[in-house]
């Protein structure tokens, strides 16, 4: 991974814009038009270059109370 791993959601955001939806497009099943499960899809590039310990990480929520996990902040971030 060209993004060094850090608990963040600027960590977050930057691998999704930076890593996860480049490799989301150029997956042959993405690439070729045909209908496909962005979801399913990004878990598994997700997978790819985020280990299952650094995906449970909690995360403090900077303006609200409460804590999400690395993987949580990911998944919404590659959905924008």
């Amino acid at each position: 991974m060209t993004i060094p791993f850090e608990p963040t959601g600027a960590f977050c955001y930057a691998f999704a814009r930076d890593v996860a939806m480049p490799a989301i497009k150029a997956r042959p099943d993405v690439a070729s038009g045909a209908p496909f499960g962005l979801v399913e899809i990004a878990a598994l590039v997700i997978s790819e270059h985020v280990s299952a310990e650094q995906q449970t990480v909690m995360v403090t929520r900077p303006k609200s109370e409460g804590e999400e996990s690395v993987r949580s902040l990911l998944k919404s971030a590659d959905s924008r």
